[in-house]
């Protein structure tokens, strides 16, 4: 294969352009060397304090902000090929975008060397980095009086541009582009699923696969806490008194604002995030419930998959809230006492305390905007990871096996693997997880029907001793009754 490492696909995000959407780099007529990693965008911590929200209380902690090896002028994209490069060989193109909260996540973390060994041909694979916490995703009504704030969607929106304008140039087709993430990647792949009311032109993609989409509460740009946490990112940085205070942020030493960001998501609700995507009237319209209610999409091919217990590395096991109404009230704060004890009355019988929590952070984040997004779509495919412990991430080690090598949660079975893993490039190549590329090769998958709310059919992805357990299972009644209980309160939740 071939590889291309850190490709410029963007201006660098510093001095004016901090907070900006991005712009195009300068031109170049020299050799770029392509063979080193870029360095990582600035990275944050998800929410850590076991209590309340106290994200304002971080100011006496700036200090404990890790030093990493990072920089602003992180907008960069890796792209493998398949042999020798042929320009012109029209192959499909995948598009990964990581997760991590949108506070965590760069390109090096995902070798896309990993993917493409187990494609075994057949795709041209792109991995991009993108703005992130603070510097990504700070918003408020000053923030998109001069600036953009959804800098961190802007930047994989100007890469999906690049891969439309020189894929070709890789032997990757432009007009064959599946965007895949996982986590807050696959949240990303929502948000750009409805961007510009599902009518992005010319297209920037025809394929999704979104992996345990993410969907923390996506307030307006200007609703109060968005405002509150801006208004603490000036005190913070000590720009509250100034004159301009985009113009003091963006003279602001970038270390500062990297310690700011640590310290602000860190203090956040534990298993929560800070700094998320908001519905800027702009490039995100309105809330995602309400674009996907309408059907307002940019592609009309989608798998989605995802794992049995999405919140389990989200909530605190030494400290579980007994009041789950008070639980649901500190990950939604928008939401009523009446809405919230409705909310406790639904997960009533779900286990103890414990694994009540873990159910409501998982199926409100994750679970339920998952099916919502398949139920936007007219033929989707949904497949379900099971393998026990069955916890967030979990599938990573399959497509990225180098990344945790050593992983034991990971089922290590080659005709799983092959049954799991291959379904994603399938898809990626047909928009059928059913079309095997590489004829021979062993698949214990049975034939994978579409999921609707109607036939609720998904593929399970299990294991009962050492052998897989691969067949097709209907969703679950109780999390689809649970779900229904989310879509109603999507308006107070943000979502």
């Amino acid at each position: 294969m071939t590889r291309f490492l850190g490709l410029r696909y963007a201006a660098a995000p510093v001095g004016n352009l901090r907070w900006r959407a991005p712009q195009p780099p300068p031109s170049s007529s020299s050799v770029i060397k392509a063979d080193a990693q870029p360095k990582t965008c600035g990275q944050g911590s998800r929410g850590n304090n076991p209590i309340v929200p106290s994200w304002a209380q971080g100011r006496q902690h700036a200090a404990r902000a890790p030093i990493e090896d990072w920089s602003e002028d992180c907008l960069f994209l890796n792209v493998y090929a398949p042999g020798e490069l042929q320009p012109g060989a029209h192959l499909p193109v995948l598009v990964w975008i990581h997760g991590g909260g949108y506070m965590r996540g760069d390109v090096a973390s995902y070798d896309g060397i990993d993917l493409m060994r187990q494609a075994e041909g057949g795709l041209v694979v792109v991995e991009i980095q993108y703005r992130l916490g603070v510097f990504g995703f700070l918003a408020g009504h000053e923030m998109q009086a001069d600036g953009t704030a959804n800098a961190g969607l802007l930047d994989q929106d100007f890469a999906l541009k690049w891969v439309r304008e020189h894929i070709a140039k890789f032997g990757g087709n432009p007009s064959d582009v599946t965007v895949w993430g996982e986590s807050a990647g696959a949240g990303s792949v929502l948000q750009h699923l409805i961007a510009n009311d599902g009518r992005t032109t010319p297209p920037l993609f025809k394929k999704a696969i979104a992996t345990s989409t993410f969907l923390p509460p996506q307030y307006a740009y200007d609703d109060d806490i968005p405002e509150g946490i801006y208004n603490e990112v000036l005190a913070q940085t000590g720009c509250s008194a100034a004159h301009d205070h985009l113009r003091c942020l963006r003279s602001a030493d970038a270390n500062l604002l990297l310690a700011v960001n640590y310290d602000m998501s860190d203090e956040a609700f534990y298993g929560t995030f800070l700094f998320v995507p908001v519905v800027d009237g702009s490039f995100v319209r309105e809330r995602p419930s309400q674009a996907l209610s309408q059907g307002k999409l940019n592609a009309r091919e989608l798998l989605a998959l995802g794992i049995t217990f999405e919140g389990l590395n989200f909530v605190d096991p030494a400290r579980p809230e007994p009041d789950s109404a008070a639980y649901i009230r500190k990950i939604f704060p928008k939401m009523s006492t009446a809405d919230a004890r409705r909310g406790a009355e639904v997960y009533r019988d779900v286990g103890d305390a414990t694994e009540r929590a873990v159910a409501i952070m998982g199926e409100s984040i994750f679970i339920c905007p998952g099916y919502a997004l398949m139920g936007a779509f007219d033929a989707p495919y949904k497949g379900s990871l099971a393998v026990p412990p069955g916890r967030h991430g979990q599938d990573m080690p399959y497509f990225f096996p180098s990344r945790n090598p050593s992983s034991s949660e990971r089922f290590d079975n080659a005709v799983f693997q092959r049954a799991f893993v291959g379904s994603v490039f399938d898809f990626a190549r047909t928009g059928d997880p059913n079309q095997q590329y590489a004829a021979g090769l062993e698949d214990i998958k049975p034939t994978w029907p579409t999921w609707s709310p109607s036939a609720p059919t998904e593929m399970l992805f299990n294991r009962t001793g050492d052998e897989p357990d691969v067949r097709t299972i209907r969703t679950q009644s109780d999390v689809q009754e649970r779900c229904k209980f989310w879509e109603s309160v999507s308006e107070v939740a943000g979502q």
